[in-house]
């Protein structure tokens, strides 16, 4: 194995153990409900979330990347929290091409804005900005 294959194994396997961002302890109050169909973008990438499970702070479901290749599909999971005295959300998604991390900094029960990042081949990271589909 060269060197050069050696050095993208090992950082791709460190990319794969990164820890997200702490939140803190949620705040007083109702939460509010997230479970639901999500569409937007992540740096003009168009993305569908669809949260599936949400108990107290702990969500999980499946996000979708439209890329160009065709959609993709991975298992989330995450957590809500406060940040700054705000509420935040952050989702990991791990498939075995990518590991993607999405640091919402605004939680609301109709929007989802904040950053991505992909630890996988191409490294994207941007902008995220989701919209609750009407039901």
């Amino acid at each position: 194995m060269t060197r050069l294959a050696r050095a993208v194994l090992v950082a791709v396997i460190l990319a794969g153990c990164q820890v997200p961002p702490a939140v803190g302890p949620l705040p007083l109050g109702g939460l509010p409900d997230l479970v639901g169909s999500w569409d937007g973008s992540w740096s003009g990438v168009p993305v569908t979330l669809l949260i599936t499970e949400q108990r107290d702070q702990d969500v999980a479901g499946i996000l979708t990347l439209g890329l160009a290749r065709g959609p993709v599909s991975t298992p989330v999971t995450g957590r809500l929290g406060t940040r700054a005295g705000r509420l935040a959300l952050v989702l990991l998604a791990s498939s075995t091409v990518s590991h993607d991390q999405f640091d919402f900094a605004t939680v609301q029960a109709d929007r989802l804005e904040g950053h991505a990042r992909s630890f996988g081949p191409g490294g994207h990271q941007g902008v995220v900005t989701l919209r609750r589909r009407p039901a």
